[in-house]
């Protein structure tokens, strides 16, 4: 045989190998047969008016007083509140990948890795996420009010999750050019 049907052969084999494999991947990846995901979250969200965001660092509480929310007494960017709403209603569950949390660190779902989003009605709550880490844009892990299965989810709630309390403060300027917070 000559050297270039010998380098043929190879690179087939490699195609071959890397299609299995990828097979392989796809099929660990599936959800649990006879699993259905159906945990809805609209409800929650047109209901909620108390938010209160967690990670390893911080926490941001964001209140809704009569039409307005707040954080801290200070107003908040409706933008920021419609947009973080809304990634809460069209919250999609897509699989579950584990009945355990037993191995919460490969999902970014280990307490000193993952971010958290309660969800109150009054002192209530009405649902809490433990978000991990992404799997592809606008993906991830997520556990729901503390049960051990863990899910793969699909929204942009978790890079709103993840933004500092200024982020949410309305800013007003200032005469001088400069701008602060408004109370």
């Amino acid at each position: 045989m000559s050297s270039v049907a010998i380098s043929r052969l190879a690179k087939v084999a490699v195609v071959l190998a890397v299609v299995y494999a990828l097979v392989l991947f796809s099929q660990s990846r599936q959800t649990f047969s006879g699993t259905e995901v159906a945990i809805d979250l609209k409800s929650v969200a047109a209901s909620a008016d108390k938010l209160v965001m967690k990670n390893a660092d911080a926490a941001v509480t964001l209140e809704r007083d009569g039409k307005q929310w707040k954080l801290k007494k200070k107003s908040v960017k409706s933008g920021e509140i419609d947009r973080l709403l809304s990634a809460i209603e069209s919250f999609g569950f897509t699989r579950r990948v584990s009945d355990s949390a037993g191995d919460a660190g490969q999902y970014g779902l280990a307490k000193d890795q993952a971010k958290s989003l309660e969800i109150y009605q009054g002192k209530r709550l009405l649902r809490k996420l433990t978000i991990g880490s992404t799997t592809a844009v606008d993906q991830f892990y997520v556990m729901v009010d503390g049960d051990k299965a863990v899910y793969e989810a699909q929204s942009t709630l978790s890079g709103l999750v993840e933004q500092p309390s200024s982020a949410w403060i309305v800013k007003t300027p200032k005469a001088s050019g400069k701008s602060e917070s408004r109370d």
